[in-house]
């Protein structure tokens, strides 16, 4: 199964690093899962609240708390709601599990029993076929992170009781060992418009990166098949 493919009894499992990684990398395939009558859910690893400059434009204040953080958590909270509802996804179906921004490396190191526990346990819990989550070679640090916890959760000598069909995605980077084995999604005009409004949410992160965040929106998915 070279790209994901859906019906009415797919279960799809999206792992998403931040809000807006479900519309930049995802969009167009969660489309398709909606599409299909597939069951969906976008697991929000951290809430991007360490988000600085974004942050500071538009509070015009340099120094920055605790409380300021907590804010602009439940903002980039409502965006990914926003984004998944012009998808076609259902804010029921999405958790967010408030895992440390910029810090998923460290907390690998401190916790790494913990961490793989729990990504097992909400695994098992939603029984996906289908599960999609950061490559390891992606050049942001929270998603190589996180895409190492997924290569050690399945590595691990406890194998799952069902196969589940697993893909990667980069979005941060062109790396060169990903793009050459990773397949690009079909994508129609309809759906890049969609897609493009799911972006748009994301309102805190186009004040400094519109023409860049908007992009995507064109940019075909690429998705690595690991299973």
């Amino acid at each position: 199964m070279p790209l994901p493919s859906f019906d009415s009894n797919s279960r799809l499992l999206i792992f998403a690093p931040h809000p807006d990684d479900e519309s930049l990398a995802c969009g167009t395939l969660l489309q398709n899962a909606v599409a299909a009558g597939a069951a969906v859910l976008v697991i929000y690893v951290t809430d991007g609240e360490n988000n600085p400059w974004p942050q500071r434009y538009l509070s015009r204040r340099w120094q920055l708390n605790a409380a300021d953080r907590q804010g602009w958590a439940k903002l980039r909270r409502r965006e990914a709601l926003a984004a998944l509802q012009v998808l076609g996804v259902s804010p029921e179906n999405a958790r967010f599990l408030g895992w440390p921004d910029q810090g998923l490396d460290q907390l690998l190191e401190s916790q790494p029993a913990v961490v793989l526990a729990r990504l097992r346990y909400l695994t098992l819990e939603w029984h996906p076929t289908h599960m999609v989550g950061p490559d390891v070679r992606d050049r942001h640090r929270d998603h190589s992170a996180f895409g190492l916890m997924l290569e050690r959760l399945f590595s691990g000598a406890e194998p799952f009781p069902e196969r589940i069909h697993r893909w990667t995605y980069v979005v941060h980077g062109r790396e060169a060992g990903f793009r050459r084995n990773a397949e690009a999604l079909p994508q129609t005009d309809r759906q890049t418009e969609v897609k493009r409004l799911a972006i748009e949410c994301h309102r805190s992160q186009l004040m400094l990166s519109r023409r860049r965040f908007l992009g995507y929106a064109t940019r075909r998915e690429h998705f690595l098949n690991v299973s």
